[in-house]
């Protein structure tokens, strides 16, 4: 075994182990703790690899995971990363979903709506927000610019409320929907 793939393993066993005695501790790490999380990998491919290895740095987790590790083994690690990310899309699918139909629908449109029909709703909206979702992610090309699109639009929805509020005093959050168009 490599060096390279040595330190890779010695450092996922201790971003482990920080991870779990500071879930237990205190519940938050500091910042550099987390980049060093998620930059990890990357910084890894980058000095394994070289700086001008990769035309696509999305690449470089999976092409680095392959080259080290064993078939086997650079399949879990690869389909972990998948499956965190798709617990994600599922779980804003779910809070946008419930959100619609429950505080939207349910609470201001249709006070007496039936279970039933709730459903339905719920279906209905997951369904559109799915559509919604798979022509979005066909504007931008790399996973990067979906990033920077996707905080753009935060920044867009809860920017102009976020820093109007020192000037305003407490409002009412009807004044957050106000300000932010």
């Amino acid at each position: 075994m490599s060096p390279v793939a040595i330190g890779f393993v010695v450092y996922l066993i201790i971003i482990f182990v920080v991870g779990i005695v500071t879930a237990h501790l205190n519940k938050s790490l500091p910042d550099f703790f987390l980049a060093g999380r998620r930059l990890g990998p990357w910084v890894v491919a980058l000095a394994y690899f070289g700086g001008g290895f990769f035309d696509d740095p999305e690449k470089m987790m999976p092409h680095l995971a392959l080259s080290i590790f064993p078939a086997w083994f650079a399949g879990i690690l690869i389909s972990g990363v998948l499956a965190a990310s798709m617990s994600t899309a599922d779980s804003q699918l779910l809070v946008t979903t419930s959100s619609v139909s429950e505080d939207i629908y349910h609470a201001s449109l249709r006070p007496d709506a039936e279970q039933k029909h709730l459903v339905f709703v719920s279906r209905l909206v997951a369904f559109v927000i799915g559509i919604l979702a798979i022509a979005l992610s066909q504007l931008p090309r790399s996973i990067f610019d979906k990033v920077l699109f996707a905080w753009g639009g935060l920044g867009a929805a809860f920017g102009p409320a976020l820093v109007l509020t020192p000037c305003g005093g407490r409002k009412p959050p009807a004044t957050a929907c106000w300000r932010a168009c």
